[in-house]
């Protein structure tokens, strides 16, 4: 079990215990606030600060990245070529020394390698646009996360991951603009939706297969972002399955994802942003094919009750997600009190066992 996922547990039942104590008056109403704040289940000043802290670094890193390419274009005509070259070569060797200099542990590490990533990208736009080498645009961000790819994996930094997924994709969508296809595919309409959601998914499995494994995964915000891009394209699939003529195989394939989504994350892995990502997903299908059959017959009615439609969608998802966190609440309260009764049972036979020596020895 990797650390993130022990601690997510420890808060459920910790969570869990709170809400028996108040639920048995055993804490009083006005001191619920402070509960709460004592049991480090709300953020309190120096978790924001270090939240705001690490979101000032990297916001830093990205800008000093955009800021030397900005500089760059800016002065152009000032500029000569190998004082160009020499100035993003320049930061390109810097990131990977302060990297090192770091010893590649610390976020500051990792932000540096980051920022030299990102100029190792301007450096093969300038080459390109330099010497004029005639490659596509797919070429560079394919190139680009290629040449990144040592770095990736060394720095163990899941936006430097994101950053790599983010270039794949973009060279995906590029190539696709150029050729029209990447190979052929049984899916002929919307390749490009098909070729994206095959990818992310993909990403997004394997990220979940490893991240018991790999401490450095345990970031849900980064996984979640994947998960979003895999739910977007599904789901544009299957309101485009529903509302023009390309078959079915959209919504079919969606309405898979859509329950495996909802299974694996209720009872396997509980997260609750993936279940109202499900949620979400599952409302716009419902509307997209509720306003397809129904505005050709009576516009204004159509407008009402899509608007009523929408509305108990999301109050029913509302509901089911609170249910649904209340079971998980219940369940980690179970768990822990089995847990404790099996510790007392263990600690119980290890006293008798003791006593029974000390008689021995005594006779």
């Amino acid at each position: 079990m990797s650390p993130q996922v022990q601690k997510d547990k420890e808060r459920l039942h910790l969570r869990a215990h709170l809400l028996e104590f108040v639920e048995e008056s055993k804490i009083p109403k006005h001191k619920v606030d402070q509960a709460i704040q004592v049991s480090s289940l709300r953020a309190d000043a120096n978790t924001w600060f270090q939240f705001t802290d690490k979101l000032l670094l990297i916001l830093g890193g990205l800008a000093l990245s955009f800021a030397l390419l900005f500089f760059i274009a800016y002065n152009w005509q000032e500029l000569g070529r190998f004082a160009k070259f020499a100035l993003i070569e320049v930061a390109v060797i810097l990131g990977s020394v302060a990297f090192i200099a770091r010893k590649s542990k610390d976020l500051v590490a990792k932000i540096a390698l980051l920022c030299g990533a990102m100029s190792l990208g301007v450096l093969m736009a300038y080459y390109g646009q330099t010497y004029q080498t005639g490659a596509d645009a797919w070429e560079l961000f394919f190139n680009w996360a290629l040449l990144i790819t040592p770095w990736v994996l060394i720095a163990r930094f899941s936006v430097l991951w994101l950053l790599w997924l983010g270039l794949f994709n973009l060279s995906l969508v590029l190539y696709h603009q150029t050729f029209g296809s990447l190979f052929w595919t049984l899916f002929r309409a919307n390749d490009l939706l098909w070729l994206l959601f095959g990818f992310n998914l993909l990403a997004w499995c394997l990220w979940e297969y490893m991240q018991p494994k790999l401490s450095w995964l345990d970031d849900d915000w980064s996984r979640r972002v994947v998960a979003t891009v895999t739910g977007f394209c599904i789901t544009w699939l299957s309101i485009d399955a529903v509302i023009r003529p390309f078959g079915l195989t959209g919504f079919w394939v969606w309405l898979v994802w859509c329950v495996g989504v909802m299974l694996f994350y209720q009872y396997k892995k509980k997260d609750l942003y993936m279940l109202a990502g499900g949620c979400l997903s599952a409302i716009s299908v419902i509307l997209a094919t509720l306003i397809e059959n129904v505005f050709e017959f009576d516009e204004a009615g159509s407008y009402l009750l899509t608007s009523v439609t929408m509305i108990g969608l999301g109050a029913g998802s509302a509901m089911w997600l609170r249910s649904v966190h209340s079971r998980w609440l219940a369940e980690a309260l179970t768990e822990k009190r089995a847990e404790e009764k099996a510790t007392v049972g263990d600690s119980q036979k290890t006293q008798s066992k003791q006593d029974q020596s000390n008689d021995g020895g005594e006779s």
